[in-house]
């Protein structure tokens, strides 16, 4: 990896690029301990790819959980990279599958992201997973706001996602083209109108079922 120092920027990117399509993830991370230079292209390579993380046999299921606190802790500027600027898709179904599986998910610095149940088990999943995405979304859009560069996420996915905040969340995310939702119920008039506004690159929309209200 030594030799990675010396390459030209571009080559490094190419590299960078080919390793992110065959989602080899354990050798984009040795990549980024090289040097900063190598690390800023080879992390945002990475992260670019990060929900295939999930069907990827190159990572470990730890290593995907610590890829995720990292996602969220540079939602804080508790990072070196913003890592979480370099999300094309953010699955929030994985975050969830993340802290079902991964009871020290939440130590050090990641405890102002916990939401506390009304009742036991110890942790409100779903509100935290919301609390979550939150930051992440908000980042997102300061950070396209103060360097004037354009979002890159643009596909969500969310197992649970409330109806009152989804239109906040898609106003955010103007490259927008894609969304999966498990209960299309929570598509209201205040979401249709900022797809409509917000996102004209808009092409695809998921929903498993619809639980509406009867009177």
């Amino acid at each position: 990896m030594e030799e990675l120092k010396t390459l030209p920027q571009e080559i490094i990117l190419l590299l960078c690029q080919e390793l992110a399509t065959r989602c080899d993830f354990g050798t984009l991370f040795n990549c980024a301990l090289v040097s900063r230079r190598v690390a800023s292209i080879a992390c945002e390579q990475m992260y670019s790819v990060h929900e295939l993380s999930f069907a990827s046999m190159s990572i470990r299921p730890s290593d995907r959980c610590e890829l995720w606190k990292s996602i969220i802790l540079s939602s804080v500027g508790k990072t070196a990279f913003p890592y979480c600027t370099y999300l094309r898709t953010l699955s929030l179904g994985n975050l969830e599958e993340c802290l079902y599986h991964e009871r020290r998910f939440f130590i050090d610095n990641l405890q102002q992201f916990v939401v506390p149940p009304p009742a036991r088990p110890s942790l409100d999943i779903q509100g935290t997973v919301i609390k979550c995405a939150d930051s992440i979304m908000g980042y997102i859009k300061k950070f396209a706001d103060d360097t004037e560069k354009a979002v890159a996420l643009a596909h969500l996915e969310g197992l649970y996602i409330p109806h009152d905040i989804l239109p906040t969340w898609i106003t955010w995310l103007g490259h927008l083209t894609s969304l999966r939702i498990q209960d299309g119920s929570v598509l209201g008039v205040e979401a249709a109108k900022a797809i409509s506004k917000c996102c004209p690159n808009f092409t695809d929309l998921t929903c498993y079922y619809c639980m509406l209200e009867h009177p």
